[in-house]
């Protein structure tokens, strides 16, 4: 009985989560008041305070059901084992994209976070969760791309923090253009090309990299480490 009761409990939830999502996709979130998507989910308003606090709270817990499939693959690279942690980025951009075009779920929450959601003061929450989801994927990408230096499948002068920043906002950019543009911006027809240019851009792009020690610098630094030397012995003297 209690493993029917649990069963029920979630089945209510899952019904909650997919009418906010198709009503938050076609209406916004400002639009769409609790009693509708209890009435669109043939439940009571009652039933979504068994579960979910508010809409912010009940928003938040679409965004987490999105993001959870994707652990697989970014934990592809942000494991210092990883053998192939750029290749494990590459692939992990393109499903990414790719299912923010096909999947229907990703595409209407990509819909919601970008198009039908306004941050105001009820949203507070939501605005805080989606700075911690930015932060986490800005520092999943640093650690891939810093396996990937460490395996030397990157350049060792690659500025890792400005390459991620980059990486995360041309995902972020495309994303969002496919939703406006989708005939322009095909991740079927273009995704693979897309992605190889953004690491090609990684390997190639004087700007992303610091530029390496001058030999010049490290015979004048030479010296300078010996006179110290010098320096402190006769003292002891």
């Amino acid at each position: 009985m209690a493993k029917r009761t649990k069963e029920a409990a979630q089945e209510t939830r899952t019904r909650l989560l997919d009418s906010a999502e198709t009503l938050f996709a076609l209406h916004g979130v400002s639009h769409t008041t609790l009693a509708d998507i209890a009435d669109a989910a043939s439940l009571t308003r009652g039933a979504i305070y068994g579960h979910f606090r508010n809409k912010a709270d009940l928003l938040e817990a679409l965004l987490e059901r999105t993001r959870l499939p994707l652990e697989e693959l970014i934990g592809a690279f942000v494991d210092p084992q990883a053998q192939a942690p750029l290749a494990a980025m590459q692939r992990a951009i393109l499903v990414c994209l790719r299912d923010a075009q096909c999947d229907a779920r990703r595409r209407r929450v990509a819909e919601i976070v970008f198009n039908r959601c306004e941050l105001v003061d009820d949203m507070a929450p939501v605005a805080s969760r989606m700075r911690e989801y930015a932060r986490d994927g800005l520092e999943n990408l640093e650690r891939g791309l810093s396996n990937a230096k460490h395996r030397k499948q990157l350049a060792p002068t690659l500025d890792v923090r400005l390459a991620a920043a980059l990486l995360h906002a041309q995902v972020s950019g495309l994303i969002r253009d496919n939703l406006l543009m989708p005939q322009h911006v095909d991740f079927v027809r273009d995704g693979a090309a897309m992605v190889a240019a953004m690491f090609e851009m990684l390997q190639h792009v004087p700007a992303l990299h610091h530029a390496p020690p001058r030999a010049s610098d490290q015979r004048t630094r030479a010296p300078r480490q010996s006179e110290l030397r010098a320096s402190s012995t006769n003292a002891s003297r």
